[in-house]
């Protein structure tokens, strides 16, 4: 007999915005950086055959750097998907998954 995992409960849209307004006003603008960066990765990634993407991404760093993905092979395992961006001045990164 084969046993299934449960399946994971998918927050819904809703029951993330009831936790975030629970949030102080801080981390609400620590996500909006990171929202904001996946959406410009995601963009990167879809236009990473258009030749304007080099144009995009040159000159950016610490006061103004876009977000990109990293995938990673940890020990010999993974991928695992980082996203990766600036805030604050500082190079941050955020751990979504392993692929």
């Amino acid at each position: 007999m084969i046993k299934r995992r449960p399946a994971r409960d998918t927050p819904t849209l809703e029951r993330v915005v009831q936790a975030i307004a629970q949030w102080n006003r801080s981390d609400k603008e620590q996500l909006l950086v990171i929202l904001q960066a996946m959406l410009e990765a995601e963009e990167d990634e879809q236009a990473a055959d258009d030749h304007t993407l080099k144009e995009r991404t040159q000159h950016r760093g610490p006061k103004g750097g876009r977000g990109h993905f990293e995938r990673k092979i940890i020990n010999g395992c993974g991928p695992y998907l980082y996203l990766r961006y600036w805030s604050g001045g500082k190079h941050r990164s955020v751990y979504i998954g392993k692929l």
